[in-house]
């Protein structure tokens, strides 16, 4: 039988990278969580990023509890919330730039709000917990 050796003691600087794809406007904030062989793990020091332009709408908060809201520029148009399955749960209509969503009956899991405002449309996924 042979035996592995190895170390645990880092002998070179390690650089990592992360593309986020349709990052969504506005400040974004990552961080890595490291976790070595005994289990025992360390949180990198946060990054901010801002986006600028970027998606034409946003859904916040995500993770959501009870309510999300839609924001957008002039908003004069409609999103439909779908679950996971592609199933239409409901649609509701969007006025202004901010509009409140109800979303306490949904169940905790993955949704998609497809945004139509004239002729942007835009699919943003949110977590119901």
């Amino acid at each position: 039988m042979r035996a592995l050796k190895f170390s645990t003691v880092p002998t070179s600087a390690r650089s990592y990278e992360f593309e986020h794809v349709n990052a969504p406007a506005g400040s974004n904030f990552y961080r890595l969580k490291q976790i070595d062989l005994t289990g025992a793990s360390t949180l990198s020091h946060i990054v901010s990023v801002v986006v600028e332009g970027g998606a034409a709408f946003s859904v916040y908060p995500n993770p959501a509890t009870n309510e999300i809201f839609v924001d957008g520029q002039d908003l004069d148009g409609f999103v439909s919330i779908r679950d996971a399955q592609g199933r239409t749960i409901n649609t509701n209509t969007l006025v202004g730039e901010r509009s409140r969503l109800d979303i306490s009956e949904l169940a905790p899991g993955l949704y998609f709000a497809t945004v139509r405002n004239g002729d942007e449309t835009e699919t943003l996924r949110f977590v119901k917990r």
